[in-house]
């Protein structure tokens, strides 16, 4: 054990155990930015030791194989970010939870529906950090794409306190993207196409099922959005609005019906960001008719916002997956495909409910899980 390759060795084997361990998924969703940083220490504690430990039994070159390996993966990416540039993003905070991005693309970088990018924001605080999220391409324009991000903790924390301090909650910032990476599901390839999407795992699953909707093939498909709050549809709002010129079967489920915090970012939606005049009109009539303006207000919101989106069944309460999944199966009149993002328990219970009904279509049922699980 005195002797350099032994130590050498037990450095790689250490390493190596400890990777094991520290790669879990609980400390991933814990701690990223401490994960990735442990992770690629001990990686190269890894290399290292193997190859002074095999060095003189010829078997070193293995471990020359792998570090050309990540070199070359890493040249690739480094090449990407200087090929996209760092563009001018615009950020906004939506409905206190949400961080909305609409980045500048060249015009060789192709959209994949589905797919995702790593992006850095470049700020002081978080500017050596890289996560990958799930973009839409936007509606209005192909030159943009929009990512929608939950505000957690790192980089996303920071970027939340920035916003909070800007007015209006919007501010300009400099990003840099890398990718995209990821491939549409095979849904496509189905007569029957279900897209089941909860929280902010919509972007995803709502760039997907519009491509399919744009390629005017003969399918059915449905689109549930699964969110907890009525707050969450202003910041999609516009997407949804334009679902109404496809023929995409859509369903959003409140969950939390009741909770009507910040309808301010849903009133929004309605009459304008600048349009204070007709805002202050709109509170002034139901006042006049109520005499109760925080309730008739909120009222008047959430039914207007169903007016604006009728093409969009609302359903208030959590869904029935089991009955769900169970119903398109056995009414199915041809191949189906179930494709979700969102929680984990949620795409656990929708596999299951797949696995349990297989046997109760004559048709080929498809489960495509597109939940990511870097972290």
């Amino acid at each position: 054990m005195k002797k350099p390759f032994m130590i050498w060795g037990t450095v790689a084997g250490v390493a190596g155990g400890f990777i094991l361990l520290q790669g879990m998924m609980f400390f991933r969703r814990r701690m990223y930015e401490i994960f990735l940083l442990i992770h690629i220490t001990l990686a190269c504690l890894f290399i290292v030791g193997g190859w002074y430990h095999t060095d003189k039994t010829g078997y070193s070159h293995f471990y020359w194989a792998c570090a050309a390996i990540w070199a070359f993966d890493r040249a690739v990416r480094i090449g990407r970010l200087i090929s996209f540039g760092v563009p001018n993003a615009t950020l906004e905070l939506l409905a206190g939870e949400t961080l909305k991005i609409t980045v500048p693309k060249p015009k060789y970088w192709k959209s994949i529906p589905g797919g995702h990018a790593f992006i850095h924001f470049i700020h002081p605080t978080c500017f050596w950090q890289s996560h990958p999220f799930t973009f839409t391409t936007s509606n209005e324009s192909n030159n943009y794409i929009t990512l929608y991000i939950k505000i957690k903790g790192g980089a996303t924390h920071s970027v939340y306190q920035k916003l909070v301090k800007s007015p209006g909650q919007i501010c300009k910032m400099r990003v840099a993207v890398e990718g995209p990476y990821g491939e549409p599901s095979g849904a496509r390839q189905y007569k029957n196409v279900n897209f089941i999407a909860g929280g902010n795992g919509i972007p995803g699953i709502y760039s997907e099922c519009l491509d399919l909707a744009q390629r005017n093939r003969d399918q059915r498909l449905k689109l549930i959005w699964v969110i907890r709050e009525w707050k969450s549809i202003s910041w999609f709002y516009q997407e949804l609005k334009y679902l109404k010129n496809t023929n995409i079967e859509t369903t959003i489920y409140v969950t939390r019906p009741d909770s009507l915090s910040e309808l301010d970012q849903l009133e929004k939606c309605l009459v304008g960001n600048e349009n204070t005049t007709e805002e202050e009109e709109l509170k002034k009539d139901i006042k006049d008719l109520s005499g109760d303006e925080t309730n008739s207000f909120d009222s008047s919101v959430i039914s207007t916002i169903k007016n604006e989106l009728s093409h969009i069944t609302f359903l208030e309460g959590r869904p029935s997956m089991e009955d769900y999944v169970e119903k398109e199966i056995t009414s199915s009149d041809g191949t189906i495909a179930f494709t979700t993002c969102g929680h984990p328990i949620m795409v656990d219970d929708i596999r299951y409910y797949v696995v349990n009904n297989l046997d109760k279509s004559p048709y080929r049922v498809e489960f495509f899980e597109q939940l990511q699980v870097w972290g």
